[in-house]
């Protein structure tokens, strides 16, 4: 991939469907599902005998519910009404690695390293009526998306380790 992922091998990886929690807003909900692809890299010197794990996002699609004026209204606002707009208004890409390290003989690290690029095409209507510049909006649109990512994979860190502990 662009992103320096290894080539997936149709025999061992495995494609997970994510569900995001969601974000909920007054009179409607915006959740994600994604389809990952996962490939187990297995240990060499360079891992320390450890294996890595690889994460690649292959498709993301929000999901709206809510009211039925106010969903509208939102998908009449991001673009989410047409699918040829709807295709091009985002495109991202992703690839996490998880690995694991050992500091002592009793120890190991996990580390998380992800390289995740979004990129957002405002529909002009919405540029239109925003409460604030496009470059304000770019900036807390990103500090958001930081925020969610650290939440979730201190979480998914969290988990990991949780069943490295009960092995």
């Amino acid at each position: 991939s662009d992103l320096g992922a290894v080539i997936p091998d149709s025999t061992s990886d495995k494609i997970l469907r994510v569900k995001t929690g969601g974000v909920d807003f007054p009179g409607f909900s915006l959740k994600s599902n994604a389809l990952i692809g996962s490939k187990l890299l297995l240990s060499d010197e360079s891992s320390g005998g450890y294996p890595t794990y690889e994460f690649t996002l292959i498709r993301d699609e929000r999901v709206v519910n809510g009211l039925g004026p106010v969903v509208w209204i939102f998908k009449k606002l991001t673009g989410d009404d047409d699918e040829k707009k709807k295709k091009d208004r985002t495109l991202a890409s992703s690839l996490s690695r998880v690995t694991m390290t050992g500091s002592s003989s009793d120890t190991v690290v996990f580390r998380s390293d992800v390289d995740f690029k979004i990129q957002v095409t405002f529909p002009k209507l919405l540029l239109r009526i925003l409460p604030v510049s496009k470059e304000k909006a770019e900036a807390q649109g990103s500090e958001a998306i930081m925020k969610t990512l650290d939440k979730d994979i201190t979480a998914v860190m969290k988990a990991l380790y949780k069943l490295w502990e009960e092995k």
